[in-house]
């Protein structure tokens, strides 16, 4: 595992818990409005993961959880081994991804390793090739996520980040459909892109409240719940 940085506690990253929230580096997506850019390169300030491990070690009667984000964490093909160690130690384990390993998400799910799991949902399928510098669609690995995070047994939730054009009326309802079809009653949280420090600023178009809230009312439709955030 690389670890590009730490953020020692949060209160909002894992619901219901105080959170370490650690920050992986790379990611197989690249984002326009990727609010943590700098971690998309290899870097050289890296965390040393026996110094992590002290600190959540000393931590243990402060944090209830750790959130694993990034980048995507899922590219580190040793996070069953890291993921082993946060929850030796005794905390919850929430997972960030963006859904492009479904393998990986699987296995951290059958060896009981995650407690939560967040999904980004960027666009409607066919359109994920633009976040991918290769290219790649990622349409079969995307759809078999949805389903292992439906059938998880663990709370979850998906997440979008609305900005045109990636996301339009259009595309938020065909990504609730999914979200009906594959992973029914886990939730979908809308949020505006927060430009500042983003990998591309001002790239794209960000959705205003009442924006979010008439993509709220379509998606509604379709799902049981779907919150703005």
């Amino acid at each position: 595992m690389i670890i590009g940085g730490i953020q020692k506690n949060s209160f909002i990253d894992f619901p219901g818990k105080i959170a370490a929230v650690i920050f992986t580096r790379g990611c197989n997506l690249c984002c326009p409005y990727c609010h943590n850019p700098a971690l998309l390169s290899p870097g050289t300030d890296n965390v040393d993961i026996e110094a992590l491990f002290t600190f959540l070690e000393k931590r243990k009667c402060q944090l209830q959880g750790v959130v694993i984000s990034g980048g995507e964490p899922t590219i580190h093909s040793d996070l069953p081994e890291f993921a082993k160690r946060v929850k030796e130690l005794g905390f919850s384990l929430k997972l960030d991804t963006n859904g492009t390993n479904p393998q990986m998400l699987e296995a951290l799910l059958n060896d009981s390793l995650l407690d939560y799991i967040a999904m980004d949902l960027k666009t409607s399928l066919p359109g994920y090739g633009v976040f991918s510098e290769n290219g790649k669609q990622y349409t079969e690995e995307l759809i078999t996520s949805m389903r292992i995070v439906g059938q998880g047994g663990i709370p979850a939730e998906f997440r979008t980040t609305c900005a045109a054009p990636f996301i339009n009326e259009q595309s938020i309802v065909e990504l609730a459909c999914l979200i009906a079809e594959y992973a029914p009653g886990v939730p979908l949280w809308l949020q505006a892109v927060n430009w500042e420090n983003a990998l591309k600023p001002n790239y794209a178009q960000s959705f205003s409240s009442p924006d979010l809230s008439r993509l709220k009312e379509l998606v509604m439709h379709h799902l049981s719940d779907c919150r703005i955030r």
